[in-house]
This record gives C-alpha cells, sequence and structure tokens, in this order.
C-alpha cells in the first residue's frame, strides 16, 4: 500500500462509499498521487472544504483525526528518544502496579506526555481491529453520539503504515479519568473529584463504583496511559 494511503485510509474510504464531490471516482484516483500524503491531504481537504453531501460531517471529522495522526509522527531520532522513555515508564509502571490502591492514591500521577485524548461523534476505531473487523458503512448508518479514542506516540515506526502513532478507543470513564490527571495530582485527589460526576444512591453502588474505578486506574497505568510525575 502507498504511504499516502496509509495516512488517509479511510477518509478515502468514506470518499469510495459516498462519491462526494466526485462524479467519476475512479478517473479521481487515476489523477493524484496518492503516494505523497501531503499532496493528498491537499487534495482531500479542498474537496471536503466543498462538499454539500449528507455524509460530509462524517467525512471531516474522520479526515481531521486522521491527519492529526499524520502530523503526530515523529523523526528517527524523537522515536529513539521515546523508546528510552518508554523503557522508563515500564519500570515505573511495575511499581505502581504492585502498589494496592490506597496506596496508589498517595502518588502523583499525571496523564504520558506521549498521549492525545479526543472527542469524536462516531466511533472510527475498534480495541481489537483485526478481531472484530471495521465496517466504515456502519459509521455512515449511526447518528452523532459522544466517542472518545486518544492517540500515541511510540517508540517504535512501523515502516508499513510510514508512523510511529498509534490509536487507542476509550470508554466514558477512562476519557474523564485521563482529563483529571492532564496536570499532576495525587490519585485521591483526582478520585474525590472522578466521584463527584455520580449520583451514588447508597453504600453498595459507592463500592461498585470504587471497585471498577480501581480496575480503570490499574489498565491506565498497564498501557502507560498515566505514569508517575517526575
Amino acid at each position: 500500500m502507498k504511504k499516502g494511503i496509509n495516512h488517509f485510509s479511510r477518509t478515502l474510504e468514506i470518499l469510495q462509499l459516498t462519491k462526494i464531490n466526485m462524479e467519476k471516482p475512479e478517473a479521481w484516483y487515476k489523477t493524484i498521487d496518492q503516494s505523497d500524503a501531503d499532496s493528498l491531504s491537499e487534495k482531500l481537504e479542498e474537496i471536503i472544504r466543498n462538499s454539500k453531501n449528507l455524509y460530509a460531517d462524517r467525512l471531516k471529522e474522520i479526515y481531521a483525526i486522521e491527519q492529526e495522526k499524520f502530523n503526530l509522527r515523529d523523526t528517527k531520532d524523537n522515536i529513539r528518544a521515546i523508546f528510552k522513555k518508554e523503557e522508563s515508564y515500564n519500570l515505573g509502571r511495575e511499581k505502581l502496579l504492585g502498589l494496592s490502591f490506597s496506596e496508589l492514591q498517595k502518588i502523583e500521577l499525571v496523564t504520558s506526555p506521549l498521549v492525545r485524548i479526543y472527542e469524536a461523534d462516531w466511533k472510527w476505531f475498534l480495541r481489537y481491529p483485526f478481531q472484530n473487523g471495521f465496517d466504515l458503512k456502519k459509521v455512515l448508518a449511526t447518528k452523532k453520539e459522544d466517542h472518545y479514542f486518544l492517540l500515541e506516540k511510540t517508540g517504535t515506526f512501523d515502516d508499513l503504515l510510514d508512523s510511529n502513532i498509534s490509536d487507542f478507543p476509550l470508554i466514558e470513564y477512562q476519557y474523564f479519568l485521563l482529563q483529571l490527571f492532564e496536570k499532576s495530582k495525587k490519585v485521591e485527589e483526582a478520585l474525590e473529584d472522578f466521584y463527584k460526576i455520580f449520583e451514588i444512591a447508597n453504600e453498595k453502588a459507592m463500592k461498585n463504583l470504587i471497585m471498577l474505578t480501581e480496575k480503570i486506574m490499574k489498565e491506565l497505568i498497564f498501557r502507560r496511559f498515566i505514569v508517575q510525575s517526575d
């Protein structure tokens, strides 16, 4: 697959499915150099800007996401530095996961500087895409809802994808917790703010929420989305 297509594959697929502003899509694909990500991006931006198609909002959103993912890529030198940072985070992760939940709450954590979190109106990412598959036709058929995901800079450059950026869908609770740690904060302080979001009916409901929160926190730590403050 050519590199340009790698970076804007879902945008191009939406174009193919909807034929937005394209009377003869096959001819368009022959005239644009799809190996050049920059020129392809410019052409897509022009099409989206002039589109009044029913699905233009979906196209605009996935293009913005893929453009962001493209812009976040790192140079080889930066990737080596990220790899070293990941090694450091791995050591810190083991220590954090070895703590009890009560001990963890005394620690100051922060959202990893390698991570960016986002909201979207449609679900563009799956947690296990190779197992579940992904059908963009379903995205076209759904209405706007709140969806959350993150993009992560990694210390591994994928030559096939021409990128070191990975994506990961988030559930609402994960997204809110990551937001609470955008600035370095003790876990107990962040959780106090987190629990205020919910209307807790009784003690049992509170216990269930605490158990769920502990599980979510451990996963965020395991995936290095939240790390110990320097």
